[in-house]
């Protein structure tokens, strides 16, 4: 190849029997799709010369282990995505990467990132099955979508404390069995967490504000959860599939939310948002002056058999009861509700 500096985008796409290739020592770019679907290549060494790699550069190939350069800046989109062979992965300093960079690697069990990293794009480890070690660096802020979904064996994980954002999907289907998200996060995505069947333990940031629509759907080990003090905002949905939620505890400072014989309702106790589906009371009586039943709120009650309205009820949302086995209902309010709208 001579004293080439760049390797054109899709230059050996393709190659499927490609199985060894030199790479001139001046080499500063390989181009997207470069070595995409060389099946047969399982080896390759990187120039130290090399500062940017391409999207899809890498893309299923048979790679088992990959040194990448310390001048690297950029490691494109899709660059080493389904390399189902790749095992082992260290990013050198500076380096920035862009979305599904090791999505589907399906044998990547160890990934080394550099300290230096502020952010891990949208899909970044997604379906990587085996990894089962990441260290995050303590200057990371943002977690990208799906970063992690689907990483079955990752059972545990520190977060640093400058993490700020951890978006939509980030740890969905993974086999985490504890998180303490850091005092710094301000944003916290919709189905972060779904599908963690191990999660049994999770401790809110103390700046956090809002929790979105299934961040714990599907946890089947999570019992208990607390509402942290700047919690102001609940979705109306983030309840719907916390199926194994015993109890909610509310933090005694939080200015919107309390807590009444273990029913969670808003401060001013005039909106009911949750009740436990594991509480096992026959009888529940509406406390007076809840004027509103939120959306799911005795969503799959089954063990209420008998609910009592008090006379200040005035709104209940349609799937307010959805799934729940009422045999009895009473009601002192004007605002009147059939049996069978309920059911």
């Amino acid at each position: 190849m001579g004293k080439r500096e760049r390797l054109e985008n899709h230059f050996f796409c393709g190659c499927s029997h490609l199985g060894d290739v030199i790479l001139p020592r001046n080499l500063r770019h390989i181009g997207m799709g470069a070595f995409a679907s060389c099946h047969d290549l399982h080896f390759i060494e990187i120039p130290q010369s090399v500062d940017s790699i391409g999207s899809s550069a890498f893309y299923h190939t048979s790679l088992e282990a990959v040194s990448l350069p310390k001048r690297l800046r950029y490691l494109g989109t899709s660059a080493f995505r389904s390399c189902e062979l790749l095992t082992t992965v260290f990013l050198p300093r500076q380096v920035k990467l862009g979305v599904s960079v090791f999505e589907d690697c399906s044998s990547l069990q160890e990934v080394i990132l550099p300290d230096d990293l502020e952010r891990l794009d949208n899909s970044c480890f997604k379906n990587c099955r085996k990894l089962c070690s990441v260290k995050l660096p303590y200057k990371l802020r943002y977690i990208g979508e799906y970063a992690f979904d689907s990483c079955d064996s990752l059972k545990s994980i520190a977060l640093p404390e400058s993490v700020d954002t951890i978006a939509d999907g980030a740890f969905s289907s993974t086999s985490l069995k504890k998180i303490i998200l850091p005092d710094n996060l301000r944003y916290l995505g919709k189905y972060t967490f779904r599908d963690c069947r191990l999660l049994s333990s999770v401790s809110l940031s103390d700046k956090l504000e809002v929790l979105r629509i299934g961040t714990f759907d599907d946890c089947p080990s999570l019992h208990e959860l607390t509402i942290s003090a700047r919690i102001k905002e609940i979705d109306s949905l983030f309840f719907m599939r916390c199926d194994s939620l015993k109890q909610i505890n509310v933090d005694e400072g939080n200015p919107y939310f309390c807590l009444c014989d273990g029913v969670l309702l808003n401060k001013e106790r005039k909106k009911l948002l949750w009740y436990p589906r594991e509480k096992k009371d026959s009888l529940y009586i509406v406390p007076e002056g809840v004027e509103e039943i939120g959306e799911y709120a005795f969503f799959k009650c089954e063990y209420v058999k008998t609910l009592i309205f008090p006379k200040s009820l005035k709104r209940c949302a349609a799937s307010a009861f959805k799934e729940c086995l009422f045999e009895n209902i009473q009601t002192q309010s004007e605002f009147l509700i059939s049996f069978t709208e309920l059911k």
